[in-house]
């Protein structure tokens, strides 16, 4: 490890770490103010993946809250400061199935009722 060619990482989930409430935001920012909205966003510790892309939206990211009250003062605060910014879209993320490339775990499926255990009808 000091040699510092390993580094670790560990990806858990949020909620266990108290961040129940995930999010998705795409923003589209003008090209000559992309560098200090990226800058800015960096420095969120909510924030936890952002990335550039291509096609409507030139920013992508995934922030983590405690609950939906926090998600709402983060955009409220950070989108507002941030100059340049022609458009956004926020998406309350309901459920992971995948995460840092392992399968979450599904649910135990419901057993339907056998007939046998079914309630007799008069």
């Amino acid at each position: 490890m000091t040699s510092h060619i390993l580094h670790l990482r560990l990806h858990a989930d949020p909620a266990v770490l108290g961040y129940p409430v995930e999010a998705r935001f795409r923003l589209a920012v003008g090209h000559d103010r992309l560098d200090g909205a990226i800058r800015a966003l960096a420095r969120e510790a909510a924030v936890r993946h952002l990335v550039v892309t291509t096609g409507t939206t030139t920013l992508l990211g995934y922030p983590s809250h405690r609950s939906a009250r926090d998600l709402h003062a983060f955009t409220s605060r950070v989108f507002g400061r941030l100059d340049g910014v022609t458009s956004t879209e926020v998406a309350l993320l309901m459920r992971t199935y995948k995460r840092a490339g392992f399968a979450e775990r599904a649910p135990a499926p419901t057993q339907p009722s056998s007939p046998a255990s079914a309630p007799v009808g008069r």
